[in-house]
Parts: C-alpha cells; sequence; structure tokens
C-alpha cells in the first residue's frame, strides 16, 4: 500500500475544499562556510569607506576579527606541538645524583635533543622566576611562544639547601641555583612530553613506601667524571672551604693516586668522593 500524498487526496461532494500546499523536496542544505579573519577584515575595510560609518558595528567587527586570528593562533601553536612531541625520541640519562644513587638526563642532554625541533617549528621558550606559595620554595615559570600566541608554565621547586636525609649539604645560593636547573628540566620536560630512559632523579617524589630501585653501579672504569660531576663537586667544596688542591692529595687512598685536577677523579670513585665530603660542614657565610 502506497501512502497518499498532497496530490493524491480525492475530493468528495460532502469535503470541503482546501488547498493544501505542494510538497517539494529539498536539496541537503551545504554547511555554512567558514568566516576567515581575511573576510572580517576585508567587509570592516568596506564598512569604513561608506558614508555614515557605524563606529560601533565597526568596532564589533574588529574585535570578532581579532578573536578568530587568536584562535587561529592556538591552532596553530599546538599542531606544531604535536609535531614536536611526535618527533621526540627517548634521551638516555648522562648525570648521576650521588645522593639519591639515582640517574637522570642533564638539562644540556636534553637541549642538544630538544632545541633543533621546536626551533624548526618557530618555538622559543623562556624561563623566570616568581614567589611560590610555600616557605623556602621557588616558582620556575616558562613560556612557549610561537608568533602572536603563548603559553606558560610553572612548577614550585624546594630551595632550602636541604638533602635527602634533611641535613644542609649546601648553601642558599646553591640551592637556589640547584632549584633552577631542576625546574627547567623538569618544565621542558612536561612541555614537550619527553621520556627520559631510567630517569628516577631524586628516586621517585611521593615515594611509595617501597624502597627505589638502584641503578647498577659502573665497574672498575679508567673514564674520569663528567665535566657537570666535576661542577658540582667543586661547589660542595666551595661552600665547605675545603680547599681543592688538599683535598686531592687527601682523597689519594680512595682512588688509587693523586688527581691533577677535579675531572681526574676515575667514575667508579666519585659517590665514595662524594660521600666524604658531605660528612663535612657547610661553612657558614
Amino acid at each position: 500500500m502506497f501512502e497518499k500524498t498532497a496530490t493524491d487526496v480525492a475530493i468528495t461532494d460532502k469535503e470541503k475544499m482546501v488547498d493544501l500546499p505542494a510538497v517539494t523536496a529539498h536539496p541537503q542544505e551545504a554547511p555554512a562556510p567558514k568566516i576567515s579573519t581575511q573576510t572580517l577584515l576585508q567587509t570592516v575595510s568596506s564598512m569604513a569607506q561608506q558614508p555614515n560609518i557605524d563606529v560601533e558595528r565597526v568596532e564589533h567587527f574588529l574585535l570578532l576579527a581579532e578573536r578568530l586570528q587568536m584562535r587561529e593562533y592556538e591552532s596553530e601553536f599546538y599542531v606544531s606541538l604535536g609535531r614536536v612531541q611526535a618527533g621526540m625520541k627517548r634521551i638516555s640519562t648522562d648525570s648521576s645524583n650521588p645522593q639519591t644513587r639515582s640517574q637522570y638526563a642533564s638539562y644540556a642532554a636534553i637541549d642538544r635533543v630538544l632545541r633543533p625541533l621546536y626551533s624548526a617549528e618557530g618555538f622559543s621558550i623562556t624561563f623566570d622566576t616568581e614567589e611560590a606559595p610555600h616557605a623556602e620554595c621557588v616558582r620556575i615559570t616558562a613560556r612557549l611562544s610561537r608568533g602572536y600566541f603563548s603559553h606558560s608554565y610553572h612548577v614550585d621547586m624546594p630551595a632550602d639547601g636541604k638533602g635527602a636525609k634533611g641535613g644542609d649539604v649546601m648553601t642558599k645560593t646553591h640551592a637556589f641555583g640547584s632549584a633552577m636547573r631542576y625546574g627547567m628540566r623538569y618544565l621542558v620536560t612536561m612541555i614537550f612530553d619527553i621520556v627520559i630512559d631510567k630517569d628516577d632523579d631524586g628516586n621517585a617524589a611521593g615515594a611509595t613506601g617501597k624502597p627505589a630501585v638502584k641503578m647498577p653501579q659502573p665497574k672498575v672504569s679508567p673514564i674520569p667524571i663528567t665535566e657537570n660531576q666535576a661542577r658540582d663537586l667543586e661547589i660542595l667544596l666551595q661552600d665547605r672551604g675545603v680547599n681543592v688542591s688538599k683535598f686531592l692529595i687527601a682523597i689519594q687512598s680512595v682512588v688509587g693516586f693523586i688527581p691533577v685536577t677535579l675531572e681526574n677523579i676515575p667514575t667508579v670513585a666519585y659517590d665514595t668522593v662524594v660521600k666524604i665530603v658531605l660528612k663535612k660542614p657547610v661553612k657558614e657565610k
């Protein structure tokens, strides 16, 4: 059985004739075209040439164009950020934390891989500090910019100079610098979703009560400590007022020889040497 349409209805003598609207098929409406910033600006330009210009209407369209332009900048920002993250590879650890016996990737190691990628996409990143809401902490901020759009990030880092066991291990100045380095490293790692192999620097902040997994210690090797390790060791000695030359002579029994400089200390003896330094009290300034 077929359904009756308006044109198929039979009119009888007893029925009052009624004019029924003709049923016509309408093609599916196409989606409204997207309004671009350029289109809005052209509209504003045409309105500005009219003799009786409506200032409020022009300002409304200008504001709308500005918002639309910023939305386009934001979209390009995150699309480009996604490409940088997609191009990132895992970064291997190149430094160690003697206090927690853990390994991590230094900011320099991360930057060597990351900077070419984000620079190619037009990004720039700047760091700064702000007052943190907690005592003896510093807020490290990062502003990632691309063109006219930018996004800010921050992380609060402790700067109390305390070690893993709660004792003083560095001066306030050194603690501030250390917080800066750690904060910058953590920020770029989070912003660009960087994966670090074997990174447990600090042995898991927010510990679960389980013992930290110890990284395998290097076997006896003639390889000297890294430049970063030598610099950290020098700072620890300076904080305690220890003469570097006398210290190098004092660790002869540990190293097996008298190192000419801190850089000559073998990697295998680094942890032991650091323990010796940390036993000395920090010199008050």
